[in-house]
């Protein structure tokens, strides 16, 4: 509880519970018993990280594996879990209420306290968790910007910190979620968490073959709904854009360094996919009409544009 405890680490340690296949090891290994010593902290963020490890280990692990001491076992869990739904439902309509302000409101003091108001949630990947809550049941289009600007901006600073299998969860997270809601979301929204896979997809390419199986796995976009074939174009050529982009690498020779390796492996795949789309729009085999047939064409040509307009020989 003191004000010197290591928060960092231990959020990083709480962030293990993201990932499925460690989840038992946490229960095994002490994790479960400290995340339920962790929901009495005084430290709200540690309360709710703790709250959040402990529904995440709820819906995967064996009632059989938890400790079987009275107090350390898996009805130790509702108490918090209760108490976390009752919170996060009104935390949740204050959220939205701010954001809700900052991008309507005439009132420009209004404004400024609501961005005052919600610029703690990019400030530690403490509270990445929360990003990911407000994007998960938030129907409100600014708080799922916000959301997805926050969770963007955290995961950048926070990337030298999580494992290969953590960078992995979050591209996957972020890709179903568009799988799932993104057809639904408006413009912006889906272009901010485009961008969010596109930065992630760069910066651990050389990490894992997951990564470097990204446009096999947007092509899988192209082949649901209209809706979903421009969310996948547009997925695509914003990959491109941020794989040929400097900006967000950590240094100019890891940027050319992945940015060769995407030319030489993904870029001919993507340039055929938008070349492909392209031609079946305009012969019809794709139905898309009305204005999705209009976006994906329009992304298309502009997927196509971003890969001839590619830096191939590496001047940047």
């Amino acid at each position: 509880r003191s004000t010197l405890f290591p928060y960092t680490t231990l959020f990083r340690s709480l962030a293990f519970a993201n990932t499925e296949s460690v989840r038992g090891k946490m229960v095994q290994q002490g994790g479960f018993k400290a995340a339920l010593t962790l929901v009495l902290s005084d430290h709200k963020p540690t309360q709710l990280a703790a709250a959040w490890a402990l529904a995440r280990i709820a819906i995967s692990i064996n009632p059989a594996l938890y400790p079987r001491r009275t107090g350390s076992g898996p009805e130790g869990m509702v108490k918090p879990l209760l108490q976390l739904v009752d919170e996060a439902d009104n935390e949740l309509q204050q959220f939205e209420a701010y954001c809700e302000k900052l991008y309507t409101s005439p009132d420009a003091n209004e404004r400024a306290a609501a961005e005052a108001a919600l610029v703690q949630l990019s400030s530690s990947s403490e509270y990445i968790p929360q990003c990911q809550f407000v994007l998960d049941h938030s129907k409100l289009a600014y708080a799922q910007l916000v959301a997805a600007n926050a969770l963007k901006k955290l995961l950048m600073q926070s990337w030298n910190h999580l494992t290969v299998q953590q960078r992995i969860d979050f591209r996957n997270y972020v890709l179903t979620y568009l799988a799932n809601n993104g057809p639904d979301c408006q413009a912006f929204v889906n272009a901010s968490l485009a961008q969010l896979v596109g930065r992630m997809t760069k910066l651990g390419w050389l990490d894992a073959n997951e990564h470097q199986q990204i446009v096999s796995e947007l092509s899988k976009f192209l082949h649901a709904t209209p809706r979903h074939l421009v969310l996948g174009l547009q997925l695509l050529s914003t990959l491109v854009t941020e794989m040929n982009g400097s900006a967000n690498t950590r240094s100019l020779t890891q940027h050319r360094k992945v940015a060769g390796s995407f030319r030489d492996l993904a870029l001919l795949p993507t340039l055929q996919l938008g070349l492909t789309t392209l031609q079946q729009l305009q012969s019809g085999a794709l139905a898309a009409t009305g204005d999705d047939g209009t976006r994906a064409q329009e992304e298309s040509l502009t997927l196509v544009l971003g890969c001839l307009s590619y830096d191939f020989i590496g001047t940047t």
